[in-house]
Parts: C-alpha cells; structure tokens; sequence
C-alpha cells in the first residue's frame, strides 16, 4: 500500500532526532501513547446557560489536591470538571458516561464509572441488583447539579 520496503519503513517510525507516535506492530503502523479508540465517542453540544460559567469556575476552585469526589450526571459537570487545574490530582467517581469522558480527559484524575444497565434519559449507569461500588469508598466532597436534586 504504501510502495516502500519495510526497512523503509521501520528506520523512518525509529528516527532518533524526533520521535515519532508511531510504531510497527503486526504489519500495522499503530500510535503508541494514544490509539484511536474503536467506536467514536459521540459527545453532545455543551448546553450550559451563560451563567454556569461563574458557578463553575467556583465549584472547580473547591477542588484540593488527592480529594475523593463523586460528580453527579448533569449537564453542568463536565463544565466543572474542566475548570479543575489540570495539575491537581484527584479521583473522581461518576455513573455518568458524559461525565467518565470529561475526567478522562484531565491528566491527574483517576477517574471510576460505577457501572450497571445504561440509561440513556439520564446519561447513567445503574445497577439495583448489587451493591454500589461506592459502599468502600468515603468521598468528602460531591458535586450535584440541580437535576441530581
């Protein structure tokens, strides 16, 4: 396919003065740090009024460095989530898919989706059937948005 030797190829992935994301894996030239994933995450429009922003930038502020914090599944989460720093550490808990991909995409964050049967009305995962997966857990902070309440 692409007309070259694989030597030609292996010495232009292996280039020492800058290298690349990029290496030979099975016949395949594959990214190393970041592989695409195998089904597009489709994420929605964010929908926040003018006014979440000031909200916000406050909530994300309460943010301290090791907190345990479970986020609730509204749509103003993710916005709060990216007004945390992206230096501090934290773990943040959810059972929302939209709000699993806005910690994911922090680079300090353990992120933990509690799992279950998905709801698509809410944006959750829930499972009645067995015990939470935040029974062990203690988080000392959560954020709720007004249709957690």
């Amino acid at each position: 396919m692409l007309e070259v030797s694989v030597m030609t190829i292996l010495r232009d992935l292996h280039q020492e003065d800058e290298p690349l994301p990029l290496t030979l894996l099975g016949g395949y030239i594959v990214m190393v740090h970041k592989p695409a994933p195998s089904m597009p995450v489709i994420q929605d429009v964010p929908r926040n009024h003018r006014d979440d922003l000031p909200i916000a930038i406050l909530a994300a502020g309460m943010v301290n460095e090791n907190d345990l914090i479970f986020f609730d599944n509204g749509q103003e989460i993710p916005l709060v989530i990216s007004m945390i720093p992206d230096a501090i550490t934290f773990t943040g808990i959810c059972y929302s898919h939209r709000v699993f991909v806005a910690l994911n995409e922090k680079p300090n964050v353990t992120a933990i989706l509690c799992g279950g049967t998905y709801r698509a009305r809410s944006d959750a995962f829930y499972d009645a059937s067995n015990s939470s997966p935040l029974d062990p857990l203690n988080p000392r902070k959560i954020f709720i948005s007004a249709s957690g309440v």
